[in-house]
């Protein structure tokens, strides 16, 4: 992946969830994983917490170099007040490294208690032995209900991660270029996008920019428009893959899209975008506060994605956690993420201080998100979220499906060709 925290980009991670919104097989769950005992949590005991006066280590492993500071200090404290004998350790792992020591752990018999990790992974770390299904304590979790089906993480039944925040992108449209090319609303379907560009084109403007490198980014920008029109991995239609390739095709032929944004990502679209010269870009959230500071020399807005036959449908980012194989106090470690991370209060504290997005409903329905028209939108982007079916094979078919869309935009391949690869290299479960 691309460092962008995924692409190791701390709260810019790309990663998906459990079940989604679109319409083609999104809620399938794909293989059930090891059962052994080694990897599953007895659901008779396990939810239950120890005494107050346990005295233990919890150990706890992230990519991040904690730009939730504040929030992770302030959760520990509230945890400590109940278990003032639990000692937290935190250790700072590389995004790189982060699955190759995971594995490693389980070799040297190091595993750590909890890890803050791309959650694309955990079907393929239950399988190793190296981390433990929540399912008992998510089960058992009073406010589950807030949560969207796209950011809990499953193999067969079983949980083995939760999402607390995550980031996703929406289109940033710049209402000054629209006016001056007669564009009198902002597109909603992807037909009413398509004469937006041809218009925008038209005035000497440049039309749309969104990541195409070979790997995360380009997945993570270019998999929503085929989730409007109903595609995931082990589900690709061969003649509808090929309908949007073909309809980018048309866009990058007419010169809309700039055929170089095959070496950009997202930040680099969004400093393109701050240029004035372009109509719509393809951002994350995590932009959105350095933008608004810029103080643009141009009217611009957040809009969600035109919708396809099947809908409109980000894809959710960020940091998911699961539970260490071997830990003593599996119950105690779930109740420390709880406090981090799945409270509405903690949500909105990190909402504030890193401008990463709530995942429960009930903080995405807070003034301070609704009351803003960016966050607004964005917070409608994560009620719809479509999501990447679980499977050990995810975290591959990632950079698989970046590198096909990659080698399409730069022209070195067709779209029946790039559809070919598509449904031969990714519709295996």
């Amino acid at each position: 992946m691309t460092n962008l925290s995924w692409r190791a980009f701390g709260r810019r991670t790309f990663v998906g969830g459990a079940a989604g919104a679109v319409a083609i097989s999104l809620t399938a769950c794909v293989g059930q994983g090891s059962t052994s005992t080694a990897t599953t949590t007895d659901a008779a005991s396990a939810a239950a917490l120890p005494s107050a006066d346990v005295t233990t280590t919890i150990k706890l492993w992230t990519y991040q170099t904690l730009p939730n500071a504040k929030s992770w200090d302030a959760a520990i404290t509230r945890f400590n007040a109940r278990f003032p004998n639990v000692k937290v350790d935190t250790t700072n792992i590389p995004y790189a490294e982060m699955t190759s020591k995971l594995v490693g752990s389980g070799i040297s018999k190091g595993i750590p208690d909890g890890v803050s990790y791309n959650p694309a992974d955990s079907a393929k770390l239950m399988e190793a032995g190296i981390i433990q299904e929540i399912t008992p304590f998510w089960n058992s979790f009073a406010d589950k209900g807030q949560f969207p089906d796209s950011v809990v993480w499953k193999m067969g039944d079983k949980v083995l991660s939760v999402q607390g925040y995550l980031n996703t992108t929406a289109i940033w449209y710049n209402k000054t270029i629209l006016d001056k090319a007669g564009v009198t609303s902002v597109p909603t379907t992807i037909e009413e996008f398509s004469a937006a560009l041809a218009k925008v084109k038209a005035a000497g403007y440049g039309g749309f920019l969104l990541a195409a490198t070979p790997d995360g980014s380009g997945e993570f920008d270019f998999l929503p428009w085929f989730y409007g029109y109903g595609q995931n991995y082990g589900a690709f239609d061969k003649a509808t893959t090929q309908t949007v390739f073909e309809n980018f095709g048309r866009w990058i032929d007419a010169g809309y899209i700039p055929k170089d944004v095959t070496n950009n990502n997202e930040d680099d679209n969004n400093n393109l975008f701050a240029s004035g010269k372009y109509a719509f870009v393809q951002n994350g959230n995590w932009n959105l506060e350095k933008a608004r500071g810029a103080k643009y020399s141009f009217e611009w807005g957040v809009a969600d994605f035109p919708a396809g036959p099947a809908g409109a449908h980000g894809i959710g980012g960020g940091e998911g956690f699961s539970i260490g194989a071997g830990t003593k106090y599996p119950a105690l470690v779930y109740n420390l993420f709880e406090e981090m991370l799945l409270t509405r209060e903690a949500q909105l504290s990190i909402l504030k201080e890193t401008g990463s997005l709530p995942t429960r409903r009930d903080a995405g329905a807070d003034t301070s998100i609704q009351s803003n028209a960016d966050l607004a939108t964005y917070a409608k982007v994560v009620s719809e979220l479509g999501a990447r079916p679980n499977s050990p094979k995810i975290s591959d078919y990632l950079n698989t499906f970046g590198r096909i869309v990659n080698s399409f935009v730069g022209g070195t391949i067709k779209a029946d060709q790039a559809a070919d690869q598509v449904v031969q290299q990714l519709n295996a479960p």
